[in-house]
């Protein structure tokens, strides 16, 4: 093999990495805005979740594609609207697995019929990615809370 045709497999290897990684990191944001619209549809879970998803949210624990929406409709009644905010992704690729780590800083804003200090949070985001035929999809998802500030969500 010629010293070219190594260093353009080697170049072939990093853009793919580097294109895996962003995949990832736009399926996390994709997650979380779409999850701020409030989409809970089945279409939209098998966009972002693989089949045996495990999710662990500060709300509720969840294994399964089955049954996730309704974890989500139930989080997403909890509040009027919210702002998630992620930062400092970190990806380890091991082939078609990735470890994949951010920071979370999100804002809750309480229904008018149940007024309080928009609760904060910070935390750290923490999931695992798996290639699928149809691209990456997250096998586990889990918030991890650090810090709270504001009032707690009223029972509805």
């Amino acid at each position: 093999m010629s010293a070219i045709q190594t260093d353009s497999e080697q170049l072939r290897a990093r853009v793919d990495a580097l294109a895996d990684k962003d995949a990832i990191r736009a399926l996390l944001i994709r997650c979380f805005r779409e999850f701020e619209a409030k989409r809970s549809d089945d279409e939209w879970l098998r966009s972002i979740f693989s089949e045996d998803v495990r999710v662990e949210f500060p709300a509720g624990t969840h294994e399964g594609l089955a049954g996730l929406g309704d974890l989500h409709r139930r989080i997403e009644a909890l509040w009027d609207r919210t702002l998630h905010l992620l930062s400092d992704h970190a990806i380890e690729l091991q082939r078609d697995r990735a470890s994949v780590s951010a920071v979370l800083h999100a804002t809750h804003v309480h229904h008018a019929d149940s007024p309080g200090a928009h609760l904060h949070i910070g935390g750290h985001v923490d999931a695992e990615a798996v290639r699928s035929p149809d691209g990456w999809r997250l096998a586990q998802l889990a918030i991890r809370l650090v810090w709270t500030e504001g009032d707690p969500p009223a029972r509805r």
